[in-house]
């Protein structure tokens, strides 16, 4: 929230020598080149505007002068993240660059993870790997990927009640290795769920969390024909927090949505969906000549239960009819809260022998 705290929650100071301890001194040095006065500045700006933040600066890390560059991206809470990259170490592949600078701008969640995907090998013969995203519910996993020309493979999907690694990892929170799919006796499920890769010898896990309180989101899986062929950790590690920074912001954008089309306490459509919706189905109609029906429902004697009992219990009753609303119709109509106790259902293709 800009109180100049620091949390790293990535880092791997054996291979690039970038550890911040903590200690935002690192930071503030890359920070300058930003045009700002220190870490305060550039993270309000960015929760405030809800615009990232890319520099590159040469600064010096343990004993040389290195390229830094960093990406400092609105968080989904309210708060920043800000990925430090050592261009240095990532000379050969280009990838990580496009990718970091993605997510900076803004760009769509699903294609940021199925780069994430490709980063990781998805698309090459040698090794695969996959998204998988924890249901709202907390009970399954499922490819998060749904992106055309991107091929998933749907046997990871699966219930948290599977005995499979990615399972593991989901309800850990850690990471899980099987540098040996033959030889490994602690996932009975494993073998069944690579039927269709019968040249995959080793799996690794890696857990994606949220930045703020660490939640599960989902897993990273990556195969490979053996433990050789797999990444390196800190590359799977690093793949995990740019899919966390992905996900929340899919999560963020879900959640905006949501709230500028639905009533939020009945969960039915709102006055602007509905419309939105009813723009659409006239134009519809006077293209195809499909009528439309429009009713209008309001309820008697709603203000007595609000003065007897109390608008909770009014609310309790408005949450109600909205459900038997949407009970009553068909799946395709639109069951709106146009205001106070009044609602609309709009019934699209009313032909006359079935109205």
């Amino acid at each position: 929230g800009g109180d100049a705290r620091v949390r790293q929650i990535w880092g791997d100071p054996a291979r690039y020598d970038l550890d911040m301890g903590g200690s935002p001194a690192e930071l503030s040095k890359l920070l300058t080149s930003f045009g700002a006065e220190g870490i305060d500045d550039v993270v309000r700006t960015v929760v405030r505007s809800r615009q990232a933040m890319v520099s590159t600066a040469d600064i010096p890390v343990a004993g040389r002068v290195r390229p830094i560059r960093a990406a400092i991206i609105p968080g989904a809470g309210g708060d920043a993240v800000c990925v430090l990259a050592d261009l240095s170490a990532f000379a050969t592949d280009h990838r990580q660059y496009d990718l970091l600078a993605d997510l900076a701008r803004g760009g769509d969640p699903a294609q940021n993870l199925a780069g994430i995907v490709d980063l990781l090998g998805g698309r090459n013969g040698r090794r695969g790997a996959t998204v998988l995203v924890l249901s709202d519910d907390g009970g399954r996993l499922d490819e998060g990927i749904p992106v055309e020309g991107v091929e998933v493979h749907s046997g990871f999907s699966t219930d948290l009640t599977e005995s499979l690694p990615w399972v593991t990892a989901a309800r850990s929170g850690r990471r899980v290795v099987v540098p040996d799919v033959a030889a490994d006796s602690r996932f009975p499920d494993l073998a069944e769920a690579l039927a269709e890769w019968p040249g995959v010898g080793s799996v690794l896990v890696e857990p994606v969390v949220a930045t703020g309180d660490n939640a599960v989101l989902g897993a990273i899986v990556v195969w490979a024909s053996s433990a050789n062929g797999l990444p390196e950790i800190a590359e799977v590690e690093l793949a995990a927090v740019l899919a966390g920074i992905a996900l929340e912001r899919q999560s963020a954008d879900a959640a905006l949505v949501y709230r500028a089309t639905h009533d939020l306490l009945t969960g039915v459509s709102n006055r602007a969906a509905l419309i939105d919706r009813l723009d659409r189905a006239l134009a519809d109609d006077s293209r195809r000549e499909r009528p439309v029906a429009l009713l209008f429902c309001d309820l008697d004697g709603f203000k007595a239960i609000n003065d007897l009992y109390g608008h909770h219990v009014g609310d309790l009753a408005l949450v109600d009819v909205a459900r038997r609303l949407a009970e009553a119709v068909r799946p395709g109509d639109t069951v709106a809260r146009y205001g106070g106790d009044e609602f609309v259902v709009l019934c699209e293709d009313c032909l006359l022998y079935t109205s």
